[in-house]
């Protein structure tokens, strides 16, 4: 700091004293001129003052920026926190999408599973459309079969019993197109008068025969007749049959018995009914 120059005081009133004299009446006395040099006192009072002002400025700016830093920094972890928001939203959004993708694909893999459910329900509708027109047929067949049983006898009737029994015959290893009819003559009187021409129904199996007969219903006569008819094959041909296939549309149980047991027939019947 430089120190101001003692003022010289007699001159300093002398000035003073001027002005008073230079100013208007009733002015009073004039303030000092700017370029009086200040005391030591009056100068360390001014630099208290600027100290004092430049401390509270210093103060205030300080507090200024404090406040200023403060909400900056919020600002800063406000614009985070959106940042971080948007990212969670994001990844919410991204995960969304997955997961509709995951739907689109499972709907789409279930619109493939149902069309092919419903070509396999149109593939199902045809073959029961087929198999109702093959059963409509085995129907109209059975009846014409029926129908012309009530009216045939004999071989006639044999055969066509053998031709309604068709698939039965086949699920027991019979083919009943391999039947043929061979004539006998009954010349002891077993069966028939002397001399009376009969036909039997002849499987050959491997050079074995078997007697077939078939019977719309079979009951314990039409039984032992077919056993007769064996006995009378061994007779007149030398040769005993490998066995008798009495195949009937209808036939009790104890009668099933009876042909089974007693004359070890093998039976192929459409329907076993209990008496």
């Amino acid at each position: 700091m430089v120190e101001s120059p003692s003022p010289d005081l007699p001159a300093r009133a002398k000035a003073l004293a001027g002005h008073f004299l230079d100013g208007p009446p009733g002015a009073g006395p004039l303030p000092p001129p700017e370029d009086v040099p200040l005391t030591r006192a009056e100068f360390a009072d001014e630099l208290e003052d600027v100290r004092n002002e430049f401390a509270g400025a210093l103060v205030a700016l300080r507090a200024d920026f404090a406040t200023t830093r403060a909400a900056l920094l919020a600002a800063i972890a406000q614009v985070q926190e959106n940042q971080i928001e948007s990212r969670f939203d994001s990844a919410d959004l991204q995960a969304g999408q997955v997961e509709s993708k995951v739907d689109q694909a499972e709907l789409s893999a279930d619109s493939a599973e149902l069309l092919s459910d419903q070509v396999e329900l149109l593939g199902g509708l045809t073959e029961l459309q087929q198999g109702q027109a093959a059963l409509q047929e085995s129907v109209d067949t059975i009846r014409a079969v029926l129908g012309a049983m009530q009216a045939a006898s004999g071989p006639a009737l044999a055969s066509l019993v053998l031709r309604l029994m068709h698939g039965t015959l086949l699920l027991a290893n019979v083919d009943p197109n391999a039947v043929h009819r061979e004539p006998l003559v009954d010349h002891a009187g077993l069966l028939f008068p002397l001399g009376h021409a009969v036909e039997v129904g002849v499987l050959r199996v491997d050079g074995s025969d078997y007697l077939v007969d078939a019977q719309q219903a079979a009951d314990d006569r039409t039984i032992y007749h077919f056993a007769q008819v064996g006995r009378l094959y061994e007779q007149e041909t030398g040769r005993p049959p490998a066995g008798l296939l009495l195949v009937a549309l209808r036939v009790s149980s104890r009668n099933l018995a009876l042909a089974q047991q007693a004359y070890l027939m093998w039976v192929v019947a459409g329907e076993v009914v209990d008496e």
